[in-house]
């Protein structure tokens, strides 16, 4: 019996541990930081949709970059083949009575592509972007004020 008393006051004390430590022990981790990750001041804009012969089309200003404003693009779709769409060709932003075209963007491949339309420019926070020729709205307008 006495085999039995040890066997039940260790379990006793390995639960009182375990329970403490649960309560007590377990260090608190702060949330992580979102150093390094900016948040856009401006809202994304969407034009399109993912049904049978239209393209989704989302914007998101990321903001500037040294001397490039950057956006943040998404094109989804189920049916149209992205590929012969150039966004540098196909895209303007536009602010002050200036029209400026990308300098750099994602090339269109695939049915889902994302990247950045980066353009050399500073637009301040009303400008606007353009885009034509993609399937289904033949003309999106994307502003932000």
């Amino acid at each position: 019996m006495k085999a039995e008393n040890i066997a039940a006051g260790a379990l006793i004390i390995a639960v009182a541990v375990i329970i403490v430590y649960a309560l007590f022990g377990s260090p608190v981790l702060p949330k992580p930081s979102a150093q390094g990750v900016q948040e856009s001041p401006w809202r994304t804009v969407s034009t399109g949709s993912t049904d049978t012969g239209d393209v989704e089309l989302s914007l998101t200003p990321l903001g500037q970059n040294g001397a490039l404003f950057e956006v943040s693009l998404a094109a989804n779709t189920h049916s149209v083949d992205l590929s012969p769409f150039d966004l540098n060709e196909l895209a303007v932003l536009s602010f002050q009575g200036q029209e400026v075209r990308p300098s750099r963007a994602p090339e269109m491949a695939g049915h889902h592509v994302s990247g950045k339309l980066a353009f050399e420019a500073s637009p301040g926070e009303v400008f606007t972007i353009t885009i034509t020729g993609v399937p289904a709205v033949q003309e999106r307008v994307y502003q932000w004020t």
